[in-house]
């Protein structure tokens, strides 16, 4: 629908003399989500229990903004999809000596708003766009923990799904020949996660495991975003494409919260929990 949507408005704009510009972006995409807690088997503390994942994935996206003349407004909109895979790393006696942690995530987001620019060259600024628009962000983890002896695999999902608004701005202006634009978005969002647990035994690896317990904790929240990104402009191969380097903060981030004793018995205890998230993205756009 959103797409129809943006197709009308398109093709109804070109009888005021609307232009368009559309990019293509892609580069690397690097989370670092929240720590991940997992059940105490042998009394560990806590700080020897916590595994901060980091990974190297992949991103894409499809944006342009849809000028139409001669006003200074713009239509936005953009939609992006990322992927990371092995986002946690072996963790050190947390429920035995050798224990694994494997898992992914997979992020996509839709925003779409209106836009308006300012000539400020004039006072030695740059040009300078701003605007604010509707905005989706949703963030899924899947994790896959095994322990050995002990023999509990533990299979776990966490879908973070944030519905909210941006604001967007950025400046553009010559530095050294070269147009260099920054940008800086701020936003606020309800956060609505969901998640899964499940407990199961696998005493011999490649048998049926026996299923212990499961838990499916949730969490309601508001979360604020901010992003920073520098890009600048340059040719390659012929085409307009625009290098770039951008950091996003989440506030909220939900994350299992598991029991201070993970049991053969009973799964009680499992809940979420929220912390702060960080991604750093490596971006190279092309003008299409």
């Amino acid at each position: 629908m959103l797409l129809t949507a943006l197709a009308l408005i398109v093709c109804g704009s070109s009888q005021v003399h609307a232009q368009g510009t559309y990019e293509v972006t892609t580069g690397f995409w690097i989370p670092m989500l929240p720590s991940y807690e997992l059940g105490n088997q042998f009394e560990q503390p806590l700080d020897q229990r916590l595994s901060d994942p980091v990974a190297l994935g992949g991103q894409i996206g499809f944006q342009g903004l849809y000028h139409f003349q001669p006003t200074r407004t713009m239509l936005e909109f953009d939609l992006n999809f990322a992927y990371a895979d092995g986002v946690t790393s072996d963790s050190v006696s947390q429920l035995t000596s050798t224990e694994s942690v494997d898992g992914d995530i997979f992020h996509h987001s839709q925003y779409i708003g209106l836009r308006d620019r300012f000539d400020l060259r004039e006072w030695r600024i740059g040009i300078l766009d701003i605007g604010c628009g509707f905005s989706h962000l949703r963030y899924d983890q899947n994790l896959t923990t095994r322990t050995d002896p002990i023999g509990l695999m533990i299979e776990e999902s966490i879908d973070n799904d944030y519905v909210g608004g941006e604001i967007r701005s950025s400046i553009t202006r010559m530095i050294h020949h070269r147009a260099v634009t920054i940008d800086f978005n701020i936003g606020i969002f309800d956060l609505d996660a969901r998640t899964r647990s499940s407990l199961a035994q696998n005493s011999d690896p490649g048998t049926v495991v026996t299923p212990v317990g499961s838990a499916s904790p949730s969490l309601d929240s508001t979360a604020v975003t901010m992003d920073l990104g520098i890009r600048w402009q340059t040719s390659i191969c012929g085409l307009t494409a625009s290098p770039g380097i951008s950091f996003k903060y989440l506030s909220d981030m939900a994350t299992i919260r598991h029991p201070e004793i993970l049991s053969f018995i009973n799964y009680d205890g499992v809940g979420v929990r929220s912390e702060e998230a960080y991604f750093l993205s490596l971006n190279l756009e092309i003008l299409l």
